[in-house]
């Protein structure tokens, strides 16, 4: 009886206490992943959401690109081939989701030979208007009443082929060249396929009209009479996409892309595949999570559907309801073994494990949050560069008409009879004071492009992929000195180059480094005795260690901690520069592992330290 008593005093609470953790592992398992659902319902949106908007900012920079080539148009008189390249070269640099910008003139049929001789003259012997046969070949465009033939194109070497060719005979894009023409404003065309594409790709023109100037352009009619051409952006819609999602990292989400302006039922336009899903086998299960979004692209409604695929759960997978559930169980069975003689060191012991992981999860967030501000950094450096040289572009064109306007207004005032006090006080603001004001505004937008340039320049460093090898300094050395020959025999400057060690590193980037601390040297000589610069290098553990030293006029000890600040000048005004090659020698040496610094006396000279991997 004793025994069977004794037995049931142990049975009974070690029962309860097991009975219970099981109850509660259960509901806390089944708590927890409902919690756990809602948070990825919530991560989702926000994640698809930015994405999308990334989507729409490239879109919306690249369509701001035509307006900027089209308000050159509007204040040029006449823009040669030469002028439509300079002026373009650089947007398609700053834009990488551009395929093409042309120039589209309008040729009645009256004017197509004359035309096509004047195009062979300046342009290519063999040039004529061309069109598409029924096999889809490149022949001489039938005669019609008008043609729309693409006289420029920039970039041309990929896109030969699109040059001569009428616009008018494709269909889709003479229906949007109609629309913008007829309502005066920068329309989107349907899918269309690019004749130099070699494989099937969807992509998509935006034209604007450009008419003749000083003239009505209140109706349709007189739209289409006064009509000159169109400027056109060629754009794959696939281009746009991944450079825009290019910023954020692989995230597991799929993004469709359709048309819903079209006649028939909506049109796919592109799908976008994380890379994560060519790795992971998926199973299209998306937990029913779906966002929508419809945007406006020049005129025309676009749908933007994402959709998370199985590797965007497997990268955010959690594992605290089956912890919380196990956890629970594990306490409840170390509570009903140790009950009586251990209650102590459980609780104990369960606080110390919670808080440590505690620390270790906000640790983690803590690096991926300072992780996630750096990109933001980066790209809200690029985007603003890109946003402000575009209505940089447009000041700059409406300042040149501002030039021409005035011409024409000191023109008619010699033609026109008015009072001589009058007219000595008109001639004073049109000789002298609107001159210097457009004078001012030129030299802003000058300085303005530097800085844009600079930013531009900083925020491709940042992201640049290294290409790293071993590098021979000594050719390095060799080619820099060879590129700034001219400025060193200018200025008299004696240049000595020691035998210097490998280092292993972007060759571009490094080669840029050295380039920079020279041109600083060359910058800032003494004027006051002959200049001389000095090479040489050394190997430290396992580091290279190079020095680049000058005779200049040195750099005061309280300047010596700003000079690789970004915009930082020793001597603004005097010295050209934007005050960015310091910030990014020591970006670039920071990205491969090294460091810089500087060691000098204001009149005696400057050393600059570069330590790189070798």
């Amino acid at each position: 009886m004793r025994q069977a008593s004794k037995f049931k005093r142990l049975f009974i609470p070690l029962f309860i206490v097991i009975t219970v953790g099981i109850v509660l592992a259960v509901s806390a398992f089944y708590t927890v992943k409902h919690v756990e659902n809602q948070d990825i319902a919530a991560k989702f949106g926000l994640d698809a959401q930015n994405r999308i908007n990334a989507i729409k900012r490239e879109i919306a920079i690249n369509v701001e690109a035509i307006q900027s080539l089209r308000s050159f148009y509007l204040s040029s008189e006449e823009v040669t081939r030469e002028e439509f390249i300079e002026f373009t070269r650089p947007q398609i640099l700053d834009h990488p989701s551009i395929q093409a910008l042309e120039w589209i003139p309008r040729i009645p049929d009256s004017k197509r030979r004359t035309y096509e001789r004047a195009a062979q003259n300046e342009l290519y012997p063999n040039f004529q208007i061309t069109q598409l046969d029924s096999q889809g070949k490149i022949e001489a465009a039938v005669m019609r009443e008008e043609y729309f033939p693409v006289h420029f194109v920039e970039p041309y070497i990929g896109n030969e082929v699109a040059l001569g060719f009428d616009i008018a005979s494709n269909p889709t894009m003479l229906e949007a060249l109609k629309k913008s023409r007829n309502r005066g404003k920068i329309i989107a065309s349907a899918r269309i396929s690019l004749l130099q594409e070699q494989e099937e790709q969807s992509s998509f023109i935006v034209s604007v009209p450009i008419y003749r100037k000083h003239q009505l352009l209140e109706t349709v009619e007189d739209r289409n009479e006064n009509l000159d051409g169109f400027v056109i952006g060629v754009f794959r819609i696939g281009k746009i996409v991944e450079h825009a999602l290019s910023y954020f990292d692989p995230s597991g989400i799929k993004f469709d892309v359709f048309d819903e302006s079209t006649h028939s039922d909506k049109q796919l336009l592109y799908s976008y595949l994380p890379r994560l899903y060519s790795r992971i086998k998926d199973n299209e299960n998306n937990n029913g999570l779906i966002f929508k979004q419809i945007i406006n692209v020049a005129d025309r409604k676009w749908s933007i559907i994402a959709k998370p695929t199985s590797a965007y759960f497997i990268s955010i997978k959690h594992w605290h309801a089956l912890s919380a559930s196990i956890g629970i169980m594990i306490i409840a069975s170390f509570i009903a073994f140790h009950l009586k003689h251990n209650a102590d060191f459980v609780s104990k012991l369960s606080d110390e494990i919670t808080e440590r992981k505690k620390h270790e999860r906000e640790h983690k967030r803590l690096l991926g949050e300072l992780k996630r501000k750096n990109k933001e950094l980066e790209q809200i450096l690029y985007i603003t560069s890109h946003d402000l040289r575009s209505p940089l572009v447009n000041v700059q064109g409406f300042s040149k008409e501002l030039d021409i306007s005035l011409s024409e207004l000191m023109s008619s005032l010699n033609e026109i009879d008015i009072p001589l006090n009058l007219k000595k006080e008109i001639t004073q603001i049109t000789n002298d004071d609107i001159p210097e004001s457009l004078d001012f505004i030129k030299k802003s937008i000058s300085r303005m492009e530097q800085l844009l340039a600079g930013l531009l320049k900083l925020s491709r460093t940042e992201r640049i992929e290294l290409n790293l090898e071993v590098i021979d300094m000594n050719e390095i050395m060799s080619e820099i000195k060879s590129n700034h020959e001219f400025r060193l025999k200018e200025a008299g400057v004696n240049t000595e180059v020691s035998e210097l060690p490998q280092c292993t590193g972007d060759r571009t980037l490094i080669y840029q480094v050295f380039s920079n601390i020279l041109d600083n040297a060359i910058k800032y000589l003494d004027q006051k005795r002959s200049g001389v610069i000095k090479v040489f290098g050394y190997k430290e553990r396992k580091h290279s260690v190079y020095c680049v030293e000058d005779n200049g006029i040195g750099i005061a000890s309280d300047y010596q901690d700003k000079i690789f600040d970004i915009f930082h000048q020793l001597e603004p005004g005097k010295v050209e520069g934007q005050g960015l090659g310091l910030t990014i020698v020591r970006k670039i040496i920071s990205r491969h592992g090294g460091k810089v610094w500087v060691e000098s006396e204001l009149g005696s000279g400057t050393k600059f330290f570069v330590s790189i991997p070798s």
